[in-house]
């Protein structure tokens, strides 16, 4: 799925313009964009279009700061990027990597994720866009003055059908993967975990087992403690899909003899909702779980597609994100 989203945002880094990839939650604007980069680092190439950055940046949106302080302490080491700090504004720290970066490479591609407003990167991306650096994002909100959009929508049916058969590559029919899209609603954050459960089954894994007990998770349950949620579609799908996944971490583990894994699966997703979603530093969530059990919550949870390893700026993967609906 999304050929032409990814054409689409190729020709416009081609001519040189601004893209911000736009959609709701759920939409998979971030790994489109993680997809993109990819592309980039493996192939220099992306829907026929042929790119060549020397360096490749991909920052949140939220905190430039930290994620140029990671970079600039991978490109000259902890001591020259405290010194860049010390006494400068984050903005004037910004601004004085980023001219460092650009003396130093010639082309260099920026992705800024997760971008709240338009005013809230308008300075840096015209500063940086006018030094010749490429830069794009990604974003929930769709008021943009002064950028190329990529719109991201659910998927269409034959999207969906394509991604779910990529994903399986089984014997299941056309109508099964119709029935499962629709369900679902075509939301990619909620096929996406569905069939993360359908693969961790093996040969035990089907649309038809799955939906058998995604159906199990009406929308009522979202109504709990009082607390009431939207009930529309998109919060049905990925509230069952996650409740299906959890379910099964369950049960999975339930005659361990080495610790209860499903209790250390609940206790990192239940610190997770507490931070920011993208790159949360793994050791902050170990206090308290020795090593095995650790490594096993996190082989379970993205297994099941519930969280997944992330690479700060600096390209360093100690670090997961968890998508921001998962964390309601």
């Amino acid at each position: 799925g999304r050929t032409e989203a990814l054409k689409q945002l190729a020709e416009n880094l081609k001519e040189d313009k601004f893209a911000v990839i736009t959609g709701l939650g759920g939409m998979g604007k971030t790994h489109m964009a993680n997809k993109f980069m990819q592309a980039i680092r493996d192939r220099g190439e992306v829907a026929d279009y042929e790119f060549s950055f020397d360096l490749l940046l991909s920052l949140n949106a939220s905190d430039l700061f930290s994620g140029l302080f990671d970079v600039a302490s991978a490109e000259w080491g902890d001591c020259i990027a405290s010194q860049l700090s010390t006494g400068r504004t984050p903005n004037a720290f910004v601004r004085r990597v980023m001219n460092k970066l650009i003396e130093k490479y010639s082309k260099i591609l920026v992705y800024l994720d997760a971008v709240e407003k338009e005013v809230d990167v308008y300075d840096f991306v015209e500063e940086v866009r006018g030094q010749g650096c490429s830069v794009f994002a990604t974003s929930r909100n769709n008021e943009w003055q002064d950028a190329l959009r990529v719109k991201l929508e659910n998927f269409t049916m034959e999207e969906a059908k394509d991604y779910i058969t990529e994903k399986l590559n089984n014997d299941e029919t056309d109508d099964s993967k119709a029935s499962l899209a629709n369900e679902l609603h075509r939301l990619p954050l909620a096929l996406a975990q569905a069939v993360a459960y359908i693969k961790a089954k093996g040969v035990r894994g089907s649309i038809e087992s799955y939906l058998s007990l995604y159906r199990q998770y009406p929308a009522q349950r979202l109504r709990e403690g009082g607390r009431r949620y939207p009930l529309d579609g998109y919060t049905e799908a990925v509230y069952s899909t996650w409740v299906v996944s959890i379910r099964a971490i369950e049960a999975e583990n339930e005659n361990r003899e080495d610790g209860d894994l499903e209790l250390f699966c609940a206790k990192i997703l239940n610190l997770c909702a507490f931070l920011s979603p993208d790159n949360i530093p793994l050791d902050l969530l170990r206090e308290g779980i020795d090593e095995n059990n650790f490594n096993g919550s996190l082989d379970e949870l993205i297994k099941y597609s519930l969280i997944d390893f992330s690479y700060n700026s600096a390209g360093d993967q100690s670090y997961i994100r968890v998508h921001p609906l998962v964390q309601k």
